[in-house]
Order: structure tokens, then C-alpha cells, then sequence
């Protein structure tokens, strides 16, 4: 079970003494509402569908305004191969996230709509030894007692929930040659192949085509790749083929995985499949089709 914390700036246009956000299975210990004026309210927290919907409820009525809302809550680690879940590989324990479409509720609490698209901060405490990863590079470092570290990455661009990802674990961390400047682009973007410990040679096939494939889709778009970092990272269980997350695509390790014995088939699956993803990071992440299921109660 893992401790968190959970700020979520939001602006109040209705008046009323109770909201919904969504969070499933989630143990919370505190709820807090700092209010445009600076009042600090106390709240109730109660999930109140099966499907993930809470209902936040407060003591008076919240005024329309900025606000910042303060959780504090437990998650365990998902034992379905969604949300954020654990994976053990070789003996060593790794997590992965898996959000798609509706599962980043079970990892923490705030609106899992895509209609919401919001940037988000995200900060990880893990061992001092592992590796740590999410949607944008590290921005910060804080070495911490008892072995620990805490990483704060850069704010990412608007996401909606399913697109948030991180992985942490003793990962082989392959560092590729940054990709290049093109007519398109014009900045370079750094790419890192990831696999469970003891699996990172087997991630050069893979990296070495990647900037073919990404520049294609450039000069297809005509808008150059979105995000400031580009991951892919082979998982040792996963419940899909792979999955889009922005800045830190994650592939079932049998598509990336690939060295000189790999078959012919073997290589065609992964270019498909890259290309796939590698495309989502405009037609999905960059432009993010709007649901039609909001569920009102």
C-alpha cells in the first residue's frame, strides 16, 4: 500500500456544499478545501459508485472561486494489471501504471474524464537505488533519510488522467543518441530505452529505428513531436500490446526486446506496433477526443 498526497487546483462555478470527483478503492485519510478567500474547510470523502465516483461534502457551502483541494490517502498496489501496479521480474519488484481508460481513479483521486485536461506535477518517492520515470524529465533530486530519494519531474503539458504514466524498479536504462533537429523540429529530444534489470541489450533495434518512424509521422503532421522526452519501456506483464502515454510509451517487452535471432515477423510487430504508438502522441495526446459519458448523480 502506498501513502500519497494529492493537491488539485480547480475553479468552483456552482455554489454547493458537496462535489464529485472520481477515485476507486482508494482509502482516504483527509480532505481540505482552501478557499479563494484563504479559509481551509475540512471534507468528507465517500466513494459512491463501484464505477469510481466519490462524493467530496463539506460542512458549509463552497463559493465560487479558485480553490485548491488537499487529499490525503492509500492506494494498494492493483492486482489486475491496471492502475498502478506491481510486477515481479527475475526477483526483483518493479511498478508500472496502466490508466487506460478509466483506471488512473484507482490510483489516485481527481477527474478521469479526458473533458478534463489538465497539466499535472508529479513527484515520486522511491529507493535510492531505482529508477524512476514519468511523462516528463526530472526536474529536481532530494536525497532523503532511511535510503530514500525523492524525484519532482517538470509540470507536463494538459493530459487527460488515462495518459499519466510512471514506472519505478531497478531498470537497465539504455540512453540513446538524442533525436535530431529537423525541418520540422526544432530542438532535439532525448530517447531512453527501459527494461527490467539484465534485459537492457536487447533494447537496441528498437531505438536505433525509432527516429526513422518519428520523423515520418513529423512530416506527416507537420507539427513537430509534442513532448520533451521520448521513453519506451518494456514491461514484463501487461494487460494490453502497448499503451500511448504521453513522453513514456509502455510495450509489452516481447515487441521491443528484439536482437539478431529475432524473426523476420517479430520486427515487422514492433515497427507496426511503434508506429501505432508513436502516432498516438499527436492523434490522442496532443488533440484528445472528448468522451461522451459523463456521469451525473
Amino acid at each position: 500500500m502506498c501513502i500519497r498526497d494529492r493537491t488539485i487546483s480547480a475553479q468552483i462555478n456552482s455554489a454547493q456544499n458537496h462535489y464529485y470527483i472520481h477515485g476507486n478503492l482508494l482509502t482516504v485519510e483527509s480532505v481540505k478545501l482552501k478557499t479563494a478567500s484563504g479559509e481551509l474547510i475540512e471534507g468528507k470523502y465517500e466513494q459512491v459508485d463501484e464505477s469510481g465516483i466519490a462524493k467530496l461534502s463539506f460542512p458549509k457551502t463552497i463559493e465560487t472561486g479558485d480553490v485548491e483541494l488537499y487529499i490525503s490517502y492509500k492506494a494498494k498496489f492493483n492486482e489486475a494489471l491496471e492502475g498502478l501496479y506491481r510486477v515481479k521480474d527475475g526477483g526483483l519488484n518493479y511498478a508500472f501504471t496502466q490508466f487506460e481508460s478509466i483506471s488512473a481513479r484507482l490510483a489516485f483521486p481527481g477527474f478521469d474524464e479526458p473533458a478534463f485536461k489538465i497539466p499535472f506535477d508529479v513527484s515520486l518517492t522511491v529507493k535510492e537505488g531505482h529508477v524512476a520515470i514519468a511523462n516528463t524529465p526530472v526536474k529536481k533530486t532530494t536525497q532523503l533519510p532511511n535510503g530514500m530519494k525523492r524525484l519532482d519531474f517538470m509540470t507536463s503539458k494538459p493530459l487527460p488522467a488515462y495518459l499519466v504514466a510512471f514506472a519505478v524498479g531497478e531498470f537497465d536504462v539504455v540512453v540513446w543518441d538524442d533525436l535530431p533537429v529537423t525541418g520540422v523540429r526544432n530542438r532535439t529530444v532525448p530517447l531512453t530505452g527501459l527494461a527490467t534489470k539484465g534485459k537492457g541489450d536487447k533494447l537496441k533495434y528498437a531505438l536505433e529505428n525509432t527516429q526513422a518512424i518519428l520523423e515520418s509521422l513529423e512530416n506527416y503532421f507537420q507539427i513537430p513531436y509534442p513532448y520533451l522526452k521520448l521513453d519506451i519501456i518494456a514491461v514484463p506483464d501487461f494487460s494490453a500490446g502497448a499503451m500511448e502515454n504521453a513522453g513514456a510509451i509502455t510495450y509489452r517487452e516481447q515487441l521491443l526486446l528484439l536482437d539478431e535471432n529475432s524473426s523476420q515477423t517479430s520486427k515487422r510487430r514492433y515497427m507496426m506496433v511503434h508506429a501505432h504508438e508513436l502516432a498516438h502522441q499527436w492523434f490522442g495526446n496532443l488533440v484528445t477526443p472528448y468522451w461522451l459519458s459523463l456521469i451525473h448523480i
